[in-house]
Order: C-alpha cells, then structure tokens, then sequence
C-alpha cells in the first residue's frame, strides 16, 4: 500500500513537468502560468524613474503573462538657484523661489523679512526767499519726510556774476551779480577788454604774412612763413593753450555707480565748465577732474542746460583757471579745426581736420560739421579755430559714415550760457526734476552696471511665477540689448503637459502704443527611454493666426490688444497694447532695485484708442 501510494505521487510530479512551461529566465514578481507547455520568452521594458514617479523594468511574455522588477525609487527634485520674485523692502518683505532643474516645478520657498526705515538727516539752511528744514530721506527707500522749519533770512547773498556782455579788444564786457537764492540783481561790474585775437594768413605773392584780428579787424604784416610751418606752429600752440582748461566728467547713478565719461572745459576763470547736456543725463552725482591733475572734484552744480540743443554749463568751485574763449568770426568750409577730449577713455587726445559744412542743422541743434576723428568719450570737448578760440561743443558722429562729425555752434552754447541761474542747481535736483524724461535712460545704465553682459549685447535678468491650478507657470526675461539699444520683456507660459510658448515684447519708450512681438511656439516631449526631457522648436512667421491662440491670448490677459500689421522682414507682428500690464510689471520690479525708479517714473499712460493704421 505503502509503495502504490509512492508511485502514484512520482507519476503526479511527472505529469506537473510535462504540462508546464520550462522557464528560461526567472519570473516576475507577479505572475500567472499557462498550461500549454510552452516556454516564457520575456521582454523588458524599462521605465526610468522621474522626480516624482519611481522606474521599474517591466517584463512580457507574448503568451500575456508580465511583471514588474527592479524598482528604482524617484530620483526627487533637483533645486537650482534661488530666484528673487520680490526683494524686502522697508514696509513689505521679499520672497525668494528654488524650481527644480528637471521639472521645472517649485522646490521650495523663502520669506525674506522686511528691512526698517533708517533715515539720515539734512540740514537745508534758510534762505532769502525760502524757509530752512531738517529733511529725513531713507537708505533703503525713497521716503522722506521735512521737519523744524526755520523762517526764510529775507537777506540776499551776492552769489557767482553771470557774463551779461562778453568783452572784446575794443569794448569792455559786463558780469552781472544776482543774488544766489533769489533773481534779485544785486550790482554790476565791467569786464577789461581782452588782447586782440590774430588770425595768420600766408600772402606768399607778397613774400608776407598777414596777421588780422578776428574781432576788431586790426591787422599787421610779418615775414612770410608756409602754411604748412604755420599750421604745425598753430597745432602746437593751440593744444599747449588748451589742455590746461580741459576736465573729465563722470556722471553717476543713484547707487554711486559710474553712467558716463565725457569731457568738458572751462569757459571761465571762476569754475564755469561746458559740456554736453547728454554727457550729464540721468545723472545722480557728477565728478569733475582737471587734465592738469589733482584729486576729483564731487561738489558739481549746474548753472543752465538745454536737453534740444544738448548743452550744459556746470559749476565748481574754484578760481585762477585756464578757460577757452568763444569765437566771433563766422565758421567756413575748408577752415582747420582741433579737436581735445578723453577718445574712448584716453584722456588728452588731440586731433585735427577741416570744416565739412559751417551751417548744418542735426536733431533741431546749429551744428558744425567736421572731419577732425572724435571717439566715445569727446562728448563735450572743445572744437577749436585755428586761433584756440572755440567754434564749437563736439556733440555726435554718423557711428555706420566716413568722418562724419558735428559739434553744437559757440554761438548756440553762448546762448545756453547767457541763461545760466543766479543759484546753481544740485545734480540731484536736476535728477528728480527729469526722472520720468531719464528713466529708459537711467534704466539701461542700471542693467549693463549691474548684470553680466551675454552674447549677442544682452544683458538679463529673471523672474518666475509657478503654475498654479488655474493659471500657467510663467518665467519672465527683462532684457536690454546694447547692440539694438532696445529694451525688451520676454514671457514664456509653461502649462502642465510641458508645452510652452514664447513672446518677446519691445518696450514702448515712444509711449505710442505700439509694441512688436517675436512669438515662438515650442512642443516638449518626454523620452522615456533616454530618461530626459527634450523638445523642438518653430519660429512661426506671423499673422498670429499661426500661434496656438489659447496661449497667446493668455500672455495678453486683461490687456486690450489689437494687431496693426506685420514686419515680414524681421518676421515680427506690430501689436497696438492700450495698456501694458507687461511693461507696468517691468516697472514694478525696478522699484524693488536702487536705481530710484517706480512705475510712475515711465509715465505710462497710453492712448485710450487703438490707432488705425
């Protein structure tokens, strides 16, 4: 009984064996076994893993049975670096993001605490016409408030004389003394008239040369000398006569950061400086400094200015100083001219070349037009006859022409001078005077001082908004490309099955309304395979009626638009914005940064209609 029931369990085991499968590789965890007596032949697919799903290999057999092995555990997010979505400011705290470098989703936040008011005091003394106070101005912000207030002096003060009538050598000149508070005309005082001024012209018919007063006409005879020895005896004297009353300007930013180089000279022996209007523009602070050496000068005013005619008169304090003279005698094509300034930062470079045209007009500003070479950084400087009086204030070239160069005519300069103020103004006043006339200028100043310059000219900077339930994560590029000198505000929309759109605006700074637009419309895909995200890329030529219009609209949300044309040439789509919340947006994020400006200062107000052409 024993032995029958032993066969009849080995007769089990071999008929198990027949029927089933005869297994190549081991099973997967889960699994099922047919009963056809075929062999298992598995393929593997592997899933890798993901910031936030684990991979696994998944392995099938035809016949239907499969199985999960090797699990491998989610890789977790990757934090990148932080970004500043809004710095801490005195009243309102900051807050800082970390987005994974993978899967671009939030990592983590930080709450920046927000900072206190620290003030420091300034004493303004009272005046003849105007009350004193003590003003409290922020460090870290703009608040500001005036306290104890003292009663106005009502005694004027004799300040610096402006030059009512310019002496020549057959008439004396007047200085006029106003009071430096008020416009009240306190005295006046004559001015010797001056050294005859005399003009070398060769007679070599004659074997003479004729020396003749620019001013009075006076004229007398010497020996005859070449016009090629008398040019290189006038260069040497003219430059030798100059150089003393050259200066060096530097303007700053507000956060005492350098703007612009550019030159300047004295026109008087008390500290009067002529320079270019734009050399000083947006400026915050002003240093001076002499050709001739010494320390810096900081304590810079200014005396009168026209922005059309790109002219300024600043003052420091000083006396005994070398100063050019401005010339009577009409400009002519063909006359020799000098030029003196810092060419591209290389202070005391002189130059010559002739008159191109005496009466050109450039922009609404009198101009003489001439071929001596000028570079960045003779902005302001001298353009000078051959007698070292000067004919001109080197304003602009033609950067893409041949030696096309203009300076603002002495007679225009004068008459920017002649209306200097009794009371010079501080270089900060003037700053808070032209905030919104300056703030495209001052922030493009602000971006190439304070971020890294990429290819191409560009200069960034980023911000992001992460996607939420109901809105598209957003990542915001402000731009300034120095090459174009424009401005720029770049979104990309991120949604949640990875596909992105693209659109880079121009800032309006016409206040026109009118924007143009570069759209590109990506399409992501995951490659599972590979394990990494990858994506391809079309620039779609516009109407934009080639864009997906769900995400363009949703770029332009609550943003009336209207398209007026397109740009085939630059592949851009002129875009009519009544009101940008996009470039309000840029704004706003610049009144978190030391430069001074808010929203207010672009003046943003647009249009109420869209234009119809």
């Amino acid at each position: 009984m024993k032995l029958k029931g032993l066969i009849l369990i080995l007769i089990a085991i071999l008929v198990l064996t027949f029927v089933s499968c005869k297994q190549d590789d081991e099973m997967p965890e889960t699994s099922s076994q047919p009963a056809d007596g075929h062999v298992h032949s598995y393929t593997s697919t592997v899933v890798p893993p993901t910031c936030t799903e684990d991979g696994y290999t998944v392995k099938k057999c035809e016949c239907g049975v499969e199985g999960i092995i090797d699990k491998v555990k989610a890789s977790g997010h990757k934090g990148g670096n932080w970004e500043v979505v809004s710095a801490a400011t005195c009243t309102d705290a900051g807050k800082e993001e970390q987005y994974c470098t993978v899967c671009f989703a939030l990592v983590d936040t930080k709450i920046i605490k927000a900072k206190t008011h620290i003030y420091e005091t300034t004493l303004v003394e009272p005046t003849c016409s105007m009350e004193g106070y003590i003003k409290y101005t922020c460090q870290h912000c703009a608040d500001q408030y005036k306290d104890t207030y003292t009663p106005a002096t009502e005694k004027h003060e004799e300040g610096d004389p402006i030059v009512t009538k310019m002496p020549t050598c057959k008439e004396t000149g007047v200085r006029t003394y106003h009071c430096k508070y008020c416009i009240a005309k306190i005295r006046d005082e004559a001015m010797s008239v001056v050294t005859c001024s005399y003009r070398a012209i060769p007679d070599k018919a004659r074997d003479v040369t004729v020396y003749t007063c620019s001013m009075c006409g006076d004229s007398y005879e010497g020996p005859y000398i070449s016009p090629e020895a008398l040019a290189q005896s006038s260069a040497k004297e003219i430059y030798a006569s100059t150089k003393d009353a050259m200066v060096e300007i530097t303007s700053y930013d507000k956060s005492g950061k350098p703007m612009m180089l550019g030159s300047g000279f004295f026109v008087s022996a008390d500290g009067d400086i002529v320079t270019n209007y734009h050399v000083i523009k947006g400026a915050y602070s002003l240093s001076v400094s002499k050709y001739t050496g010494g320390s810096a000068i900081a304590s810079v005013k200014i005396l009168s200015y026209s922005e059309a005619l790109d002219v300024a008169v600043l003052k420091i304090e000083t006396t005994g100083e070398h100063f050019i003279e401005f010339s009577s005698m009409p400009t002519s094509t063909g006359d020799t001219v000098y030029a003196l300034g810092s060419s591209e930062g290389l202070t005391d470079t002189f130059t010559y070349g002739i008159v191109s045209n005496g009466d050109r007009v450039v922009n609404g500003k009198p101009c003489v037009q001439f071929t001596a070479p000028i570079s960045s950084g003779n902005s302001g400087g001298p353009l000078l006859d051959s007698t070292g009086k000067l004919v001109g204030v080197v304003t602009m070239q033609m950067v893409d022409a041949q030696n096309i160069n203009f300076a603002v005519k002495a007679s225009t300069v004068q008459g920017v001078y002649g209306q200097a103020t009794s009371t010079p103004i501080d270089v900060a006043q003037l700053y808070e005077t032209k905030l919104k006339d300056n703030a495209f200028h001052i922030l493009k100043f602000y971006i190439r001082n304070n971020h890294t310059k990429l290819e191409n000219g560009l200069y960034t900077l980023l911000e992001y908004e992460p996607e939420t339930e109901t809105n598209y994560g957003r990542k915001y590029t402000y731009g300034y490309n120095e090459d174009t000198d424009r401005l720029f505000i770049q979104i990309e929309l991120i949604s949640n099955n990875m596909s992105r759109l693209s659109i880079t605006v121009d800032f309006d700074e016409d206040r026109d309304g009118k924007f143009f637009v570069d759209a590109y419309d990506y399409e992501f895909y995951q490659s599972t395979m590979l394990g990494y995200l990858s994506h391809s890329a079309k620039h779609y030529v516009m109407p934009p009626t080639a864009l997906n219009q769900e995400y363009f609209d949703t770029v332009f949300s609550d943003v009336e638009t209207k398209y007026i044309g397109t740009n085939a040439d630059m592949k851009k789509m002129g875009l009519y914005v009544s009101y940008s919340s996009l470039i309000l947006k840029f704004a706003n994020m610049l009144s978190r940064t030391d430069t001074g400006l808010s929203a207010a200062s672009f003046d943003l107000s647009l249009p109420e209609q869209a234009p119809t052409n």
